[in-house]
């Protein structure tokens, strides 16, 4: 094996640096699935939720925990997930982390018929703008 570790040592730094590419491949391609929306989107679907609920968008975007705002919030997210959303496009517009979207489309109150109301208000707006 004289002379021949070198190559060796070659081989597993390129096998290293093929795998980090595989993983970066993987990474685009998932982005690519799920892009984010544009600007004007992620604006719209806070807008038209301000329009469908009576809240002004910097209300909804705050970190206020009032009941009838997170209601509103929970109407929200269910209009974008039913127009295929993912959690972290829908937190960009309610400055909102993934998992928090995920708990709002997950509360019991998404089975009220107040919120899946407002929802389809929101839906609405939405269609009007021709957002989806």
């Amino acid at each position: 094996m004289g002379g021949y570790g070198h190559v060796k040592d070659r081989v597993e730094v390129l096998e290293t640096k093929l795998e980090v590419l595989s993983a970066q491949v993987e990474a685009l391609k998932n982005q690519l699935r799920s892009p984010a929306p544009p600007k004007m989107m992620v604006n719209e679907l806070v807008a038209a939720a301000a329009r469908a609920t009576g809240f002004s968008p910097r209300e909804l975007s705050s970190p206020l925990r009032v009941r009838k705002l997170m209601l509103a919030r929970i109407a929200a997210c269910l209009a974008a997930r039913r127009h295929h959303w993912t959690v972290s496009q829908i937190g960009m517009a309610f400055n909102r982390d993934h998992t928090s979207i995920q708990y709002y489309i997950n509360h019991k109150m998404t089975k009220d018929p107040h919120v899946i109301n407002t929802s389809r208000r929101i839906e609405a707006e939405l269609i009007k703008k021709e957002i989806y």
